[in-house]
């Protein structure tokens, strides 16, 4: 059994293999067809050894790098006032609700490029209010960031007695007592 397994190094991270770099073993056919083919691993030999020690040292600089641009993102969008406009029903019920690529959309006005995949909201955005989000610029630069849902003139409504009866008022013009009053005129038109 131990001759039809071989050890490779992975190059990318597996969820139930390993994470970038481990060696592991596995079987020589899924290493040949499946792994190598697609370059998700490498040989665990001497020469692939010294290529994939050069390959960490590149990944890990270039990681460097992307985290200091990703702290410098971080620190403007902590910076920013983030607020979306919707429009809302009585009960500050918006229509529809506020996804990551509408907050992408909203980073992109202020001229923070983001994209949608690495903003995470935890709770689905259903209503006017306050709101938090996570930001994952980087493996090691999460940022949590408020958001406020407005309405379209420009704050949170409350509800007030006028618009109920106003709302009452438009009602009783559509109640179905109306409504047989119209069809009876139009029946006896006939």
């Amino acid at each position: 059994m131990s001759k039809s397994l071989v050890e490779v190094i992975l190059l990318h991270d597996f969820q139930k293999k390993g994470k970038f770099g481990s060696r592991i073993k596995v079987k020589r056919g899924y290493a040949k067809n499946f792994l190598v083919v697609n370059k998700l691993a490498i040989y665990a030999n001497k020469e692939n050894l010294k290529k994939f020690e050069d390959m960490r040292i590149n990944a890990l600089n270039e990681s460097e790098k992307l985290k200091v641009v990703a702290l410098e993102l971080a620190k403007k969008i902590e910076e920013s006032n983030l607020s979306i406009v919707r429009q809302s029903a009585q009960d500050n019920k918006i229509f529809g609700t506020v996804s990551s690529k509408d907050i992408s959309i909203e980073l992109q006005k202020l001229g923070i490029d983001v994209a949608r995949n690495k903003i995470i909201i935890s709770d689905s955005i259903k209503y006017l209010g306050v709101y938090s989000v996570k930001i994952a610029l980087h493996p090691d630069v999460i940022i949590e960031k408020q958001i406020f849902i407005v309405n379209s003139a420009g704050s949170i409504r409350n509800s007030s007695r006028e618009d109920d009866i106003e709302t009452q008022d438009q009602s009783s013009l559509f109640s179905e007592d109306s409504y047989q009053n119209d069809e009876n005129q139009d029946n006896s038109g006939e």
